[in-house]
């Protein structure tokens, strides 16, 4: 560490150790409002400021104060901050907590605790800003020499972001102006032979690279692991590199930025030993998801929660603008995933995703506490005899098709028997009266039933190549196998035929493309097959439909895994009318499921009447004399 202190006067001085207890404390004890995963994080802060030394962790107050006070020589370059000469950056208190835990700890020689860090938080909270401090401040101030910073991403232009703007903040920083020279897409400090730079999949390699610093800007845009892991390597020979990732959540479940996120769930909650993960510091601000039971967990509509994915709430990021983009959320469903993602710092399967996944879960009334292969076996039984309506998407002979029953709901039939009658009464022609006995209950629920099928030869590809769980799903019963590499039409027409001697369904709604042999076949059958185009006009108001009984709780699926899939994965487009429609091509997998649901759906928008049992007796009973 440098011995300059570089805080200029004009800049208000911040104590970091003070600050950095204070912000720890107000997050355990709820002064500041705060998710479960940053709670941790501060726990753990606390706890190692007293019990670290037992394994050779101490808090350096000075290295802590050093690069808080460098943060004094920087100013702002954009916004109504930047104006003239810029307003002096000015830490937040989570920014100042997380630079403390990154420069205050030391391990027994001496060097710093943190090599990596992972930290999440909602856009706009000057996480570009901050980490282009770091970069600069690994760079001009940490006693390195020949340190080299590089900002990396997956395209050039994404990697000059934080370089950019620390070029901005290097020239309206009268102490950085005389130290660090600018050339294009190069700072560099002579005198230490020091650099920052951007780097990028598509321009030059970690071949070479010495790094001091690594900054990963927008980590959940990262595709593989494979950059992050390069540069990361070429730390090895530095004595306390860092390696930083700052990120927003993604849309990828699946993707390397996620797995990070769950090293870091890990260290937070124990799951790894204290030892294990002392190299790595975790930030996570979100809000909380609820428990595997449902229970728990924040509105996304409470404006309460929102500070906890947005530190900087008042600040950087304007309430204003939260407001109106919940707003949006509320009556638009393709923003409410991008309201979940961005502002609150949820991970959602993809960027429009139009299904709320907790309100799914709840369709499903027996929970988590019995198996979905049972529920399904015996709603099967249970329905049998049933009136419904078929939906049939028809897969491109490669994977998934689907066929969907759709039940619609039934009212209680009930016996009246009459009580018998004396002779006076039937003299005095007493009016009847009945005992009533139910003989078919209630159901007030839309039931829905899908059989899946696949070629049994692409099974083994897409486990490997795309992690889908097929074979599990096999093996349980969830999804059929047609012989071969592709998908039989006259294999799945036959056990559609097979399903009318259990269920009493005669509309089946298909879409044209690639399915009119299947549908000539069917209606050779005496079923009534009816086109059903993939368009606004005719999957708007069935897909509203839909949604609506979902969000009533009035639809039950039985916790079918490859439907929850699909419901996941729905992205949903709107046209200048506020219509909808499924948009197979930005969702990011199998959607097939839901489709045959919103067509048999169309059937019924359609034709109302297809949701009636047409018998009088679902109305008032039967009587019986």
């Amino acid at each position: 560490m440098s011995n300059i202190v570089v805080r200029p006067p004009s800049a208000p001085h911040i104590d970091a150790y003070k600050v950095a207890v204070k912000y720890a404390t107000d997050v355990i004890l709820g002064t500041i409002v705060a998710g479960k995963l940053l709670k941790l994080t501060a726990k753990r802060f606390i706890q190692d400021l007293k019990y670290g030394p037992e394994r050779g962790i101490t808090f350096d107050r000075k290295r802590a104060q050093h690069v808080v006070d460098f943060f004094g020589t920087l100013r702002h370059s954009k916004g109504e901050w930047g104006k003239g000469g810029g307003l002096p950056f000015i830490l937040e208190p989570w920014q100042t907590f997380i630079l403390a835990n990154l420069f205050g700890f030391l391990r027994v020689d001496g060097t710093r605790r943190f090599r990596e860090a992972h930290i999440e938080v909602a856009r706009k909270n000057g996480k570009t800003t901050f980490l282009s401090g770091i970069g600069l401040y690994m760079m001009v101030a940490d006693d390195e020499p020949g340190a080299e910073v590089y900002s990396i991403a997956t395209t050039r232009d994404q990697s000059k972001i934080v370089f950019d703007e620390a070029v901005r903040m290097r020239k309206k920083s009268p102490y950085l102006a005389s130290r660090v020279a600018s050339y294009r897409n190069n700072l560099s400090v002579l005198e230490t032979a020091s650099k920052f730079e951007p780097q990028s999949a598509d321009y030059g390699t970690a071949d070479g690279k010495n790094t001091h610093c690594l900054i990963a800007d927008e980590l959940h845009q990262h595709p593989t692991r494979l950059l992050y892991d390069a540069f990361k390597e070429s730390t090895v020979s530095r004595t306390q590199a860092l390696c930083i990732a700052i990120t927003t959540a993604g849309y990828d479940t699946q993707s390397f930025c996620f797995t990070q996120r769950k090293v870091m769930e890990n260290i937070l909650v124990g799951n790894m030993s204290a030892k294990d993960g002392d190299a790595i510091f975790a930030f996570i601000a979100c809000i909380d998801d609820a428990d595997k039971d449902g229970k728990g967990g924040d509105n996304w509509e409470d404006e309460a929660c929102w500070l906890k994915a947005n530190p900087s709430l008042g600040v950087t990021v304007k309430l204003d603008s939260l407001r109106e983009a919940a707003a949006k959320a509320k009556v638009d469903p393709t923003a409410l995933n991008s309201f979940l993602c961005k502002h609150l710092n949820v991970w959602t399967n993809q960027e429009i995703r139009w299904m709320p996944p907790e309100k799914w879960a709840q369709c499903n009334a027996a929970g988590t506490f019995l198996s979905p292969k049972d529920l399904r076996l015996a709603a099967m039984e249970k329905l049998k005899g049933r009136i419904c309506i078929g939906g049939l998407d028809l897969s491109a002979k490669i994977d998934l098709t689907a066929f969907a029953l759709v039940f619609p709901p039934i009212k209680e039939v009930v016996e009246k028997i009459p009580k018998p009658q004396t002779r006076q009464q039937i003299q005095f022609r007493v009016p009847i009266e009945f005992e009533e006995k139910v003989v078919s209950p209630a159901d007030p629920k839309w039931s829905v039933l899908v059989w899946f099928w696949v070629p049994e030869g692409r099974i083994a590809e897409r486990v490997k190549k795309d992690r889908v769980r097929y074979d599990v799903w096999k093996n349980e019963g969830y999804l059929n196998t047609c012989p071969g590499d592709t998908i039989n039409h006259e294999f799945v027409h036959n056990q559609i035929v097979e399903l009318r001697k259990d269920y009493q369904f005669n509309d089946i709604a298909f879409d044209s493309w690639n399915a009119q042999w299947i549908a000539n076949k069917l209606k050779e059958d005496g079923f009534k097959p009816e086109e059903c185009r993939m368009g606004y006009k005719t999957m708007s108001e069935p897909m509203k439909e839909l949604m609506g009984i979902v969000l009533g709780k009035r639809l039950e699926h039985y916790g079918d895994p490859i439907l929850s899939w699909n419901a996941g994965n729905v992205s949903a487009t709107t046209d200048a009318t506020g219509s909808i429609k499924p948009d197979k091509e930005k969702s990011k997998e199998k959607i097939d499921g839901i489709v045959a649901v919103i067509m048999a759906l169309a059937r019924v928008c359609a034709d109302p009447t297809l949701a009636q049992t047409g018998s009088v007796y679902s109305e008032r009973g039967i009587i019986f004399l």
